[in-house]
Formats: structure tokens, C-alpha cells, sequence
């Protein structure tokens, strides 16, 4: 930008997004056709080294540190910026991920990053007697800035972006920085300025990994920890590995730290004129405590909950001022003391939520306590045996399993309902299964492909699994009949290919899910599934052959998947495994596209529903196969297109899914005799 107006600014700096280990990168305007100058990253970097600062009270940093560089991240914006009706705004700058063209003017990413600049260097040059050159400067252009852009459907991206009547599911919340990170608006601040925030959050339904933990921090900061938890405990459940990485594109650290800041927000908060304690805390959660959580104006703060009340607080000030707490407490039970038991005087702001302020001196410590209620020290929490989530601070002691055990000891197949799941039980009900081996006592009667049982002939079987330990469970089955009306077939290898820099050389073949994305160079997941036909004939006795179906299972799919269709394409090279097959190595798919289905969005991993499965028919494909002596088929699972905004992603689950209902399969469905099995023309087609 300097360039193209001819300048040199050597008092100005910009942190790109990527850079060497110096941080030293250049941001070239012509980024801003492809929402890649992004202007802002400097002074957003920059919230967190400020909060740093006020949470140490380290005021040399502030004025010798953080005051210098904060003024040549917002010197960049004065440089860049535009005037229009008395009005100052920006040019085209970047909102992060949001879209692949540009952004447009005034994004509020840039806008929020601006604020919190102008609002911070005012602040320390007027409390420390700066008198910077350009605190007048900064006063005009914060008094005149453009408002942040907004429309019927809450805050945009910019002045001509706005999030879509049907939402977005875009993982990066940068629209929204006004409310959190930075806390400038809130739902205190009146009830128009609620309803926005309302409409924001509902509009954008940001369903990633990292969206979740941005979300819920904004729910907390509402005071609504049951919504924060929901957001917190899908994340949980749904993106975070037990390593406690987070992955898209490769293993990433940012979202794991996003999610402890997150939680933190449950216990304490510090944004505004006061440090709000369990604020952000669900119902649920009737114990909790921590000890020496760093808040604004350098102050140390532990607190207890019991019976879902608060009964303790303690604040350790380090630098002295006045401490302003919302407690929680009832404001007439309210008792303040020091180390001594002797009673500290303090302004009653607001009875209802107790918020209180304490003058106080350097490393005095005084304690809350809530008059009706006995005081408890803040202590470790004991959890629940059935919490399982393994990542430490949340996982109960470690209780082995006793037994396992199916939901039915016995099971009768018929030739009308040939084929069942099987599924397993344990005890107790929360420990963890683990590995397990499945055994058949009798091939001939039943067919055995990990908890799939099929009806080969009359008969018995014992159906055995063993997890690792040698504890095991037993299933007797009774094959009644011979002329079975279908069989089913779980897939014997499923995966995909990913052509991301490090995915391109990644086998998937282990996952429970298979991932589905058609969004450009760099970030495309393609699905591949092979099934054995060898037994198209036996099952489908003299000739009974009507329909042979593919059908899997979605287990999950974003916020625009619905906006697009999936494809499957006939592989013929079934050379590949799931253990081998990367983006490099990857088969071809042939012309024949053996279905297309429309998408299906917002599907909930957490619920099984039989609504999320989809079938196509492949009785051409697999009988010409068949035919040729080629006893397996195989396809690819693809999106049509690209859709706007990049939230489509789907996920069908694989034959390595725990829950065998979703697992993928061929279905075999005999219908009116034939005359020839092997004659496709015989046959009638019918697309699911």
C-alpha cells in the first residue's frame, strides 16, 4: 500500500498471517481480491499481550512495550484509511476464512481490532501522562470511525457481506470480535443491543471445532452456561483427539487453547468495570472451585461453589486499587474479611447479583463469604465415575469392566429378516470396551462381519467377542429357513484421500468417519468404499434377484452441505486398501456415476437417526462386474460443488464406527423370479 501511494512508513507494522521465525513477512495489498490483506492480525495479537499487562499490573511493559508497537499497528490504519461523509472507514481489508474474494470495506474484524487500538492507546497515554503526539489524532479518528456494520440478521462481515438468512457454519466467529474477544458490547449494555446480539449468535451457526469454543465463551459472557456447555461438550465429543490436538487440515495447538480459555470464562471473567465470579457457570455444575485466577488489575482470585451457590471467595490484590466483583451472592448475606477475621468495609453496587467494591492496598487478602451459607475452601472436586472423556482434568478414577454381554442372548434370523447388528452392552456402562475379536462357531449358518450377522442356511451359531482383557460375551443364533428375501454386506475397506500438503502422503483408513469436501486446491476430501459380491448368486437362490443397493450412513454434515449433492462414481481399480491409499496413490474413478443425492445439513453426530442414511442403486454396476468374473465393486463419494462460504463439509461413518447401526453395506433384495441372473437387462432399476 505504502508503494502504490508512492510512500515509505517506517512507523507503521502488520503482522501476516503466516511469517519466519522473526516475524518478519510483507502483507501485499493485492491480497485484498482474495481476503488475504489482513491488516488487523498486529493489533488482535497485540489484546493479548495488553491483557497480560493488566492482569500483572506491569506498567513498564504497558508504556515501554505494548504502547510503542500498538502505535505502528494502528499507524498502518491511519495510513489505509478512507473518509467519506465526515466519516472515517477502511478499504478493503480481510475477515478471516469468511470468504475467497474480497471481503469488502469496513469488514468488523478490522473495525473491532481498530477500536481496541485507538481505545488502548488513549487509555495508557491519558493514565500515564504519555502525551503522545498523537492522542488527538487517535481521539478524532475513534470519535468519527464508522459504526460496525450490521443488518436484519445481526453483525456482518463487512458493509456489503452479510451472514445469510439460512446462516453459516464458517468456523471463524472474526465478525463477531466486538463480543468476544474484546467485549465491547454486551448484553448489559440495553435491551436493542441484546436482541443483536441474540440475532448474531442464532444467524451464525458456526459448527467446527474452534467455532464451538468461541460460541460458548460468548454464551458465557451472557451468563448462559448451560449454552456454553453444549457448545463445549460437542466440541468434546466431536473434534478433540485424546492426545487433546485438535485437527482440519493437519494437528493444530490454537483450538485446544482456545477451548482452555474458554472454560476458564465458566469460572471467572474480568471483561468491563468488574470481575464476575462462576458467571459463566452451568446449572449443572453444582461443585466447583478454583485457586489464583489472574484478573484485571493484577488480582489473585479462588472461589467455591457448593450446592450450586457461592460461598467462598478470596482475593489476593497485588498492586492495590479498588476491586469491583459481581459475586453471585445475595447482597444483604454478604460478609467481607481479612486473614484475621476482621470485617473489611465495602460499596454494595448491586444487591440482586451481588457486586460489591473493596479498596485495597498492595498484597492485602480478603475473603467473601455469603452469611448464610458455611465457607468451604476451594478443593478438588470428586467426579463422577461415568465421566470418561480422557483428558485429565475431567476423567473420574479409572474403573476396569467387569462383563460384557449382548442386548440379546439370543437372536433368530428368518427368510424375511435375514440379517441384524448385534450390539454389545458393558459393565459397568461407562468403562471403556476397548479392541475386540469376533468369533462364529458355524460359517455355513450365519455369515459374521463385525457385529453384522447374515442368514446363510437353517441352523445354529454361536456368535462370540472378546476385548483384550479376555472378557467376553456369547449370542446364540437361530437361522429359521432357506429362501432368504435379501443379505447385507459391510464394506471390507472404506476411507479417503485428502489433498492438503501433508494429507496428500496420509492414509485415513483408521477413522470412524469418512470425510467429504469439494472446496478448491488444498482442502478437498474425496471417499472411497469396496465391497465383496461374491455371494450375489447364493443369497439371491434360483434367480430372485430384483435390486442391489449401496447404503451408508451420515454422521454428521455442516450448516450449507444441503446446498450441494453427493456423487458416487464406479472405481474400477480395486487394487487399493484402506491402509495404503493416500491423495498421491488414489484410483480413478470411472464416468459411471452410479448416484447422485442431495445433500443434508445441520446432521447432529451426537443422535442416531435411520433418516440419515442414504441409498442408491448399483444393480447394473454390480452384476456387470459380477458377470466378468469380478467379485468386488467399488466407488468414490464426492460433492457436486463448491458452495459459498465453504460450510458443506459431510461426514459418512465408516466400518470402523462403534455404533454398527451406522456402518456402510450393500444390500441384496430378491424380488419377482428371473430367468437368467446374469442378464442385467433383466432387470428393473429403481434410483434411492
Amino acid at each position: 500500500m505504502a508503494a502504490e501511494k508512492g510512500e515509505t512508513w517506517t512507523d507503521a507494522a502488520v503482522l501476516p498471517r503466516t511469517s519466519t521465525y522473526d516475524l518478519r513477512a510483507s502483507l501485499n495489498p493485492a491480497g485484498r481480491n482474495t481476503n488475504q490483506y489482513e491488516v488487523g492480525n498486529l493489533a488482535w495479537t497485540l489484546f493479548y499481550y495488553w491483557q497480560h499487562c493488566v492482569a500483572y499490573g506491569d506498567e513498564d511493559a504497558m508504556k515501554n512495550k505494548l504502547f510503542p508497537l500498538l502505535k505502528e499497528a494502528i499507524n498502518t490504519f491511519i495510513y489505509i484509511r478512507t473518509e467519506k461523509d465526515g466519516k472515517y472507514g477502511l478499504p478493503v481489508t480481510a475477515s478471516p476464512e469468511y470468504v475467497s474474494t474480497s471481503a469488502g470495506e469496513n469488514t468488523n474484524y478490522d473495525l473491532a481490532n481498530l477500536r481496541f487500538g485507538l481505545m488502548t492507546l488513549i487509555d495508557i497515554d491519558t493514565t500515564y501522562n504519555m502525551n503522545d503526539p498523537l492522542l488527538e489524532t487517535w481521539k478524532d479518528f475513534l470519535d468519527n470511525l464508522v459504526d460496525f456494520q450490521t443488518d436484519a440478521n445481526g453483525y456482518k462481515i463487512s458493509s456489503t457481506i452479510g451472514i445469510p438468512s439460512g446462516g453459516t457454519s464458517h468456523r471463524h466467529y472474526s465478525h463477531l470480535f466486538m463480543l468476544y474477544p474484546y467485549h465491547m458490547v454486551s448484553w448489559e449494555d440495553s435491551e436493542e443491543q441484546a436482541a443483536l446480539l441474540n440475532t448474531s449468535l442464532s444467524k451464525w451457526n458456526g459448527n467446527q471445532g474452534y467455532s464451538r469454543t468461541g460460541k460458548a465463551a460468548m454464551l458465557a459472557s451472557k451468563g448462559d452456561g448451560n449454552g456454553a456447555l453444549s457448545q463445549m461438550t460437542t466440541f468434546f465429543d466431536t473434534y478433540i483427539k485424546p492426545n487433546t490436538l485438535y485437527a482440519e487440515t493437519g494437528p493444530v495447538i490454537e483450538t485446544p487453547l482456545a477451548a482452555v480459555s474458554t472454560l476458564h470464562e465458566f469460572y471467572m471473567q474480568d471483561w468491563g468495570d468488574r470481575i464476575r465470579v462462576f458467571y459463566g457457570l452451568p446449572t449443572s455444575w453444582k461443585e466447583a472451585s478454583f485457586i489464583n485466577m489472574r484478573a484485571k488489575g493484577a488480582f489473585l482470585v479462588s472461589a467455591t461453589r457448593k450446592s450450586g451457590k457461592t460461598v467462598f471467595i478470596q482475593i489476593e490484590s497485588e498492586k492495590g486499587g479498588p476491586c469491583r466483583l459481581q459475586t453471585g451472592m445475595p447482597g444483604n448475606n454478604i460478609y467481607v474479611v481479612d486473614m484475621d477475621g476482621n470485617e473489611i468495609p465495602f460499596n454494595l453496587i448491586n444487591s440482586e447479583n451481588g457486586i460489591i467494591e473493596v479498596n485495597t492496598q498492595p498484597d492485602d487478602v480478603f475473603q467473601i463469604i455469603n452469611k448464610s451459607e458455611e465457607p468451604v475452601l476451594p478443593y478438588a472436586i470428586e467426579h463422577p465415575l461415568a465421566e470418561t472423556m480422557p483428558y485429565g482434568v475431567n476423567k473420574g478414577p479409572d474403573v476396569p469392566l467387569t462383563s460384557l454381554s449382548f442386548s440379546n442372548e439370543t437372536e433368530t434370523l428368518t427368510e424375511s429378516d435375514p440379517s441384524k447388528f448385534l450390539t454389545l452392552e458393558a459393565e459397568p456402562s461407562f468403562a471403556p470396551v476397548g479392541t475386540v475379536v469376533w468369533a462364529n462357531s458355524n460359517s455355513e449358518v450365519v455369515r459374521l462381519q463385525n457385529g453384522l450377522i447374515q442368514a446363510i442356511g437353517p441352523g445354529e451359531a454361536e456368535i462370540t467377542v472378546t476385548n483384550i482383557d479376555g472378557i467376553s460375551a456369547k449370542c446364540k443364533v437361530t437361522v429359521v429357513g432357506n429362501n432368504f428375501s435379501s443379505y447385507s454386506s459391510i464394506s471390507e475397506d472404506d476411507t479417503y484421500a485428502y489433498d492438503s500438503s501433508t494429507g496428500k502422503i496420509t492414509t485415513y483408513g483408521d477413522e470412524s468417519t469418512i470425510y467429504i469436501k469439494y472446496d478448491g486446491s488444498g482442502y478437498n476430501r474425496m471417499g472411497f468404499f469396496k465391497f465383496s459380491i461374491e455371494d450375489i448368486d447364493k443369497y439371491a437362490s434360483e434367480g430372485y434377484l430384483s435390486k442391489i443397493e449401496a447404503s451408508l450412513y451420515i454422521n454428521s454434515s455442516m450448516a450449507t452441505a444441503g446446498n450441494t449433492s453427493w456423487q458416487f462414481f464406479a472405481v474400477p481399480d480395486l487394487t487399493w486398501t484402506e491402509k495404503t491409499l493416500t491423495w498421491n496413490n488414489k484410483p480413478a474413478a470411472s464416468t459411471n456415476k452410479l448416484g447422485e443425492i442431495q445433500g443434508k445439513s445441520n446432521i447432529d453426530a451426537d443422535s442416531y437417526a435411520e433418516s440419515n442414511r442414504v441409498s442408491f442403486d448399483i444393480t447394473d454396476y454390480a452384476l456387470e462386474q459380477y458377470n466378468s468374473g469380478i467379485k468386488k465393486i467399488a466407488f468414490n463419494a464426492t460433492q457436486k460443488n463448491i458452495v459459498a462460504g465453504g460450510a458443506h463439509s459431510s461426514y459418512f461413518a465408516s466400518k470402523e464406527h462403534s455404533d454398527a447401526r451406522r456402518v456402510p453395506y450393500i444390500k441384496v433384495t430378491k424380488g419377482d423370479k428371473i430367468t437368467n441372473i446374469h442378464n442385467p437387462d433383466d432387470f428393473s432399476i429403481q434410483v434411492y
